[in-house]
């Protein structure tokens, strides 16, 4: 290969070098241009940050709005057991009343109801704190009389006069209970 043709080569694939191409400038134009890119990339990265904060406050801002709907919703469900708690209450004075006047027909039907009532509340998570036959437990029961019974041991459970309930763990109501003095 002629010396010219591969002189040409090398100058026609050597890469652009706009440093060496173009021309020569002076120091303190490079300094200004250099100066003028800090200044974009200082306000580029300004602008970044306060894009990170704003999504960063506006992350903590849903956050606090579901914590709150989730504690909304915690106290209508506690409402809403603490209701068919009572509904159940109202079953077993009624029950009681009717047992008190020996109405057959009415005891059945309220006991019907009483079930019904109650699968509801278990289905809702709702569990009867269990206490008939047990020993006094003061996280679970309040015992609100006591009873001599000399055939029991002292402090078991001789009648349950209002259930107490839970929910999972969490005690909604103790139970109101009679106990062996």
């Amino acid at each position: 290969m002629p010396l010219d043709l591969l002189a040409e080569l090398k100058h026609l694939t050597r890469s652009p070098q706009p440093e060496r191409d173009a021309a020569p400038m002076s120091a303190p134009d490079d300094l200004r241009k250099l100066g003028r890119q800090q200044v974009r990339m200082g306000q580029t990265l300004d602008q970044m940050t306060d894009g990170v904060r704003e999504l960063l406050d506006a992350g903590r801002t849903e956050q606090t709005r579901l914590e709150a709907r989730a504690v909304a919703a915690e106290q209508q469900s506690e409402a809403l057991a603490k209701a068919a708690i009572r509904a159940v209450d109202l079953l077993d004075d009624a029950l009681s009343f009717a047992r008190q006047v020996d109405d057959r027909p009415w005891i059945d039907q309220i006991e019907r109801q009483l079930v019904k009532a109650t699968a509801l509340l278990d289905a809702a998570g709702l569990r009867e704190v269990p206490a008939l036959g047990l020993p006094q437990n003061p996280h679970l029961h309040d015992a609100v009389a006591t009873r001599p019974d000399s055939s029991r041991e002292r402090g078991v459970i001789v009648e349950v006069v209002r259930r107490g309930y839970v929910s999972g763990e969490r005690l909604l109501r103790p139970a109101h209970v009679v106990t062996v003095a």
